[in-house]
């Protein structure tokens, strides 16, 4: 039974932590422990899904990746991997389907080896076949640190490589080296999500546009729909949308935290 970042043909794998549309039951179940507790989670967060009848989702990049452990109904249970999203997506679950999805931290690695270990039979407990893939997922203290910057608002590139010291190519090199996306996306990506939650927690939307970075309100109306494909004011209305962004993910730090932790130089 071969296992794939994609998943299985026809069962697409493009799926993050989500909830489900009325009816569906979602449920996250806070933090699963790290092989390095001090330094963080490699799992932000353990969480099962179930649809009581077919639905199609609207998914949000969030920066992290997903184990998934599928239940569909007539078939053999089998582990899957999300991908890094670049842009919202959509999911179609079939009736009595069920997932337990185990959210990863920005940046940590899946390789080969750890999708093997879960293919490996170890009864019907997901939880017991993560526990023994935990130390295999890589983790890189200059992937932790750069993202730890990058995610400093508002920030640019330019002041995230001279926070930590190193040049702005060689933050490039490292993050589109060991993420597969650029600090472009990273930076994009947090500002986007930091304004989304801004808004949806009734924040107007010019102290919005102003507080995530952006230039004026139009940036910040194209860049919503540029990663979540909807409007600032259905994103807004939409509880699901809204549930995504309360979800664990690549979310804003402030200058502060950041300069305390990780000071100038680290990288090197």
């Amino acid at each position: 039974m071969p296992l794939s970042v994609f998943g299985r043909e026809k069962k697409t794998a493009k799926i993050t932590l989500f909830r489900g549309t009325e009816g569906d039951r979602f449920q996250g179940m806070g933090s699963y422990g790290g092989n390095d507790p001090g330094e963080g989670e490699v799992i932000l967060q353990r969480w099962t899904y179930h649809s009581h009848a077919e639905a199609t989702l609207s998914i949000l990049p969030d920066g992290c990746r997903d184990l998934l452990y599928w239940i569909i109904p007539g078939q053999d249970p089998f582990w899957t991997v999300s991908p890094l999203q670049r842009t919202a997506m959509t999911a179609a679950m079939g009736r009595e389907t069920r997932l337990v999805g185990y959210r990863l931290s920005p940046g940590v690695e899946v390789s080969d080896r750890v999708l093997s270990e879960l293919g490996t039979p170890s009864g019907d407990d997901p939880d017991e076949s993560v526990s023994r893939i935990l130390g295999l997922i890589g983790r890189d203290r200059r992937v932790e640190e750069a993202l730890s910057a990058v995610a400093t608002l508002p920030a640019s590139v330019a002041d995230v490589a001279l926070l930590l010291g190193v040049s702005a190519r060689t933050l490039e090199r490292l993050l589109l080296g060991r993420t597969g996306a650029t600090p472009v996306f990273w930076t994009q990506l947090v500002r986007v999500r930091a304004a989304a939650r801004y808004l949806a927690a009734g924040e107007r939307f010019v102290e919005v546009a102003l507080r995530a970075g952006y230039a004026d309100q139009a940036h910040l109306s194209r860049s919503v729909r540029r990663w979540f494909g909807v409007s600032p004011g259905e994103l807004v209305h939409r509880s699901d949308l809204v549930n995504q962004l309360a979800s664990p993910g690549y979310d804003a730090v402030t200058g502060e935290q950041i300069s305390t932790r990780y000071p100038s130089g680290s990288l090197t």
